[in-house]
């Protein structure tokens, strides 16, 4: 195959992508199966006035809730104070 066109010329990565992300959610492969996330910071108390936290952002978690949901799964997320908004089709 050449550059331009052909049988075996590859497709262009953003339609192998799409072809992909398309079969996955319609396939839904992980319908009926139920998932826990956690996300954000949390924090453990020592005393009345103190704690010990980490500066998480919540965002790598709130992407893997969504991801997990968009391939079927009923998702729960558990997150502590965050300022990303909590991903469609979770609890």
């Amino acid at each position: 195959a050449c550059n331009e066109h052909g049988p075996g010329r590859m497709s262009e990565p953003e339609e192998i992508v799409a072809a992909i992300e398309s079969m996955l959610v319609r396939e839904r492969p992980l319908k009926g199966k139920r998932a826990l996330v956690t996300s954000g910071p949390t924090r453990e108390a020592l005393d009345p006035v103190r704690y010990i936290s980490n500066h998480s952002s919540g965002k790598q978690g709130h992407a893997i809730a969504a991801a997990l949901a968009e391939l079927g799964a009923d998702v729960t997320l558990v997150s502590g104070p965050v300022s990303v908004p909590d991903p469609r089709g979770v609890k």
